[in-house]
């Protein structure tokens, strides 16, 4: 390898791209990117090859060049104030940029003081790591806004933890699936039924955090599986 080869241009997806996945895959959720203009675009045309849909629930800062030194507060406000004007979302995200990350601006209380509803904020920037990076932390932020957890048990069933709509397309189901969170969309209140399940498998590297997350905080043990067939995957479960 010669010395000009590590500064290559990284080809992964960018946590932001992993972030929103995560955090759009709640149904009932209005996405806000904190970030520059193209940087937004490039998110939510990523989001919107996979899911069409779930891209018209983002809207972005625009952040300019002033509001790095000057700060973003209004911006944000206004967002959130014309979110909860003309919105009927149950709860608010926001992915963090990297601009935005570095000035350090308590983004979840500048937003939550023009809302009613939870806000999950999400550190995406680039510093953090890759879409898997993104898509776990944006998952473990969503659930650490449920109050509590469901104390019910279905037997039987399990969720699915990794999957990710920027990951190729699959047809597969199974009965015994309660929830794919993260990629099959849910509503945020059914978040707190995710410890109903017996069990999570876990099938990609970037659920595991997220499966320890719930092991301990909602008391359901994970079997990790790192498989392409879900069929296979229950089948060996």
């Amino acid at each position: 390898m010669s010395k000009l080869d590590r500064w290559r241009v990284c080809k992964e997806e960018t946590a932001m791209a992993g972030a929103a996945a995560a955090l759009l895959s709640i149904s009932d959720l209005g996405l806000v990117l904190d970030s520059p203009m193209w940087c937004s675009a490039l998110t939510s045309r990523r989001i919107a090859e996979c899911e069409p849909l779930w891209a018209r629930r983002m809207y972005s800062t625009l952040i300019e060049e002033n509001d790095l030194v000057f700060g973003a507060k209004k911006k944000l406000l206004q967002v959130a104030q014309d979110m909860r004007q003309e919105a009927d979302y149950a709860v608010m995200g926001v992915a963090v940029n990297c601009g935005p990350a570095l000035m350090g601006d308590d983004i979840e209380g500048i937003c939550q003081s023009a809302m009613d509803i939870p806000v999950c904020v999400s550190d995406a920037s680039g510093f953090t790591g890759d879409a898997d990076r993104g898509w776990s932390d944006a998952m473990i932020s969503l659930l650490r806004k449920v109050p509590h957890f469901s104390e019910k048990k279905q037997a039987g069933k399990i969720n699915v933890i990794g999957q990710c709509i920027l990951d190729p397309a699959s047809d597969e189901s199974w009965e015994q699936v309660l929830f794919v969170p993260g990629c099959q969309p849910m509503k945020y209140e059914e978040l707190a039924r995710l410890s109903e399940a017996e069990m999570n498998l876990v099938v990609h590297p970037r659920g595991l955090a997220v499966a320890r997350w719930l092991q301990e905080h909602a008391h359901v043990p994970y079997s990790i599986q790192y498989e392409s067939s879900l069929c296979q995957m229950l089948g060996k479960h």
